[in-house]
């Protein structure tokens, strides 16, 4: 796997994402490029979906740690920022696409 430092750049306040919740969410990044499966899902949504896709791949890969939880909070975040449902469906649909994804890792 290869990890851009731009990767660690923009989140240079080391409060901001733990280390293993960045390195993580790189790798959900490198599991939609490589897995034709999530290939596939990623080619559903639109091209900014990437992100809240590699966020909640990488939160999957992590299991029950914290900084799994952080990942999911990201997704969230910026799934809502983002308009395209209510933000009281916005969880649900995270969780929904956590399911999904769950089933291609």
């Amino acid at each position: 796997m290869i990890v851009y430092a731009e990767a660690f750049e923009r989140d240079a306040n080391p409060d901001d994402f733990r280390l293993e919740a960045i390195i993580a969410h790189e790798c959900g990044h490198q599991r939609l490029l490589r897995i034709e499966n999530l290939r596939d899902v990623l080619s559903k949504f639109p091209e900014e979906f990437e992100e809240i896709l590699a966020s909640l791949i990488g939160s999957i890969l992590l299991g029950d740690a914290e900084s799994s939880q952080t990942l999911v909070w990201k997704a969230t975040a910026e799934l809502a920022e983002m308009h395209y449902i209510s933000a009281e469906n916005t969880v649900r649909f995270v969780e929904r696409l956590r399911q999904l994804l769950r089933n291609f890792l």
